[in-house]
């Protein structure tokens, strides 16, 4: 491994100002008093910028959108909380997300619709990212695009780097991401269960996760491609093979939302430190489950990840 380190630039287009509600027991058709809540900036790429800072090894920096007034909150939370970002101003107010955590690790979202962004706002988000990408070691894109609007957003976003030097991109999403996918730019896919069997129930319906993960590997010519599924089984493929992780179990779930985050974040980090794809995988999934014992998104103790690194099974099939 060089000494130099990463400079990861995060395409992260639908962050979010985030409320996290505590509740002794959450009932639907209830009413549901919170014992707690905080709140802070949120979405894909703020989580896997803030899980990059916490791991240590690599610079992060988010492109993305934000307008009205829970624009300027999560801009200022950002600049207080020393996560770079670079912020094209939406008319259109930024999406609030409002998780309710109950005590026994139970979780439920309310995500508020948000509004396509202007052809305007889109070509200077492309405008930005043309300056930033060929700058960095790497590319994290993630999530979903503003009023659903994914599929137009990485059509888009795929366009670009036609006409740049990318740098080794990892590609987290669900429907609407296949442009990126046929971009031949690329480098790999990571995706929980259900988007890997969505996407790939069109020429591989019946096969296991590791069977789909190696063929959607090789039908989109991707260096790797990885998948996780909770607490069950992740698996990563390259051209080397599948290789399975088996998880610890966890002592108590305090709040899952952000470990596919936290796993992209600290997976790239260490591919582009010249870290083996598997080892690196392992690295991720033990930052993935550290994030479950923690309220913040992305911010998890790297001392709990090094024992549950060290209780990861890996096995080559």
């Amino acid at each position: 491994m060089g000494n130099k380190i990463p400079e990861i630039l995060i395409v992260g287009p639908n962050p979010s100002w985030q409320k996290t509600m505590l509740f002794d027991e959450f009932k639907v058709n209830a009413v549901n008093r919170a014992s707690g809540m905080t709140v802070f900036a949120s979405g894909k790429g703020i989580n896997a910028a803030r899980a990059a800072a916490t791991w240590n090894q690599a610079t992060a920096r988010v492109l993305e959108f934000a307008g009205g007034e829970n624009g300027r909150n999560l801009t200022a939370r950002l600049q207080a909380d020393n996560i770079a970002h670079v912020t094209v101003k939406t008319k259109s107010e930024t999406r609030s997300c409002t998780t309710c955590l109950d005590a026994s690790g139970g979780m439920t979202e309310l995500i508020e619709p948000s509004t396509p962004v202007s052809a305007d706002e889109l070509a200077e988000y492309m405008a930005f990212f043309r300056e930033l990408a060929p700058r960095v070691s790497g590319v994290i894109a993630c999530g979903t695009a503003p009023g659903n609007e994914t599929g137009a957003f990485y059509l888009a976003l795929s366009r670009e780097t036609a006409f740049i030097k990318c740098p080794p991109l990892l590609l987290d999403g669900g429907p609407g991401v296949e442009p990126m996918l046929e971009s031949g730019k690329t480098s790999c896919l990571k995706v929980n269960a259900e988007e890997l069997r969505a996407l790939a129930k069109s020429f591989e319906p019946d096969a296991t996760l590791p069977d789909m993960l190696a063929v959607v590997r090789e039908h989109f010519g991707l260096e790797m491609a990885a998948v996780t599924d909770g607490p069950r089984p992740a698996y990563l493929a390259t051209a080397g093979g599948v290789w399975q992780y088996t998880l610890p179990p966890l002592k108590k779930m305090v709040n899952p939302l952000g470990s596919g985050d936290s796993c992209n974040g600290v997976f790239w980090t260490e591919i582009l430190r010249g870290t083996a794809p598997d080892l690196a995988f392992r690295f991720a999934l033990s930052a993935a489950s550290a994030n479950c014992l923690t309220l913040f998104c992305g911010q998890f103790p790297v001392a709990d990840a090094a024992t549950i690194f060290a209780d990861i099974k890996v096995d080559k099939l």
